[in-house]
């Protein structure tokens, strides 16, 4: 997202040129002038009393569906095999909110040797 000075519409009053904190706004022909100094901060935008300065958006397209994206996962901290206490929190809002869903419930755990954590998980409402 860019701040750009529509130029056919700016009146060159040059109310913007104090305002902005970062000195990237430049009068230039009679016109205000945004320079790469510019951090988009967009304080410069509600100064101008034409609505000369505007932020750019740029239209985003997502090509995802979020149908295929299912269930809830609960990321089980552990260190030496022992489950970090907040993973049981964790786990107990991830039933709520996976029942709430109607989705299933996953406790991710990465390490090695953790089968004994595995069925702790499980105790604690994990689906799978």
């Amino acid at each position: 997202m860019a701040v750009v000075v529509k130029k056919a519409e700016c009146i060159g009053c040059g109310a913007c040129v104090g305002t902005c904190p970062f000195g990237a706004i430049e009068m230039r022909e009679d016109k205000a002038f945004i320079t790469e100094a510019c951090t988009a901060c967009g304080a410069c935008i509600d100064v101008c009393p034409v609505g000369a300065i505007v932020r750019e958006t740029e239209e985003k397209n997502v090509a995802m569906d979020k149908a295929e994206y299912k269930g809830v996962w609960v990321y089980v901290e552990q260190v030496g095999g022992q489950a970090r206490n907040v993973a049981h929190e964790l786990l107990g809002q991830g039933r709520l909110l996976a029942d709430a869903l109607g989705q299933e419930l996953a406790g991710v755990i990465i390490g090695e040797q953790v089968a004994g954590l595995a069925k702790e998980v499980f105790a604690n409402g994990a689906d799978k």
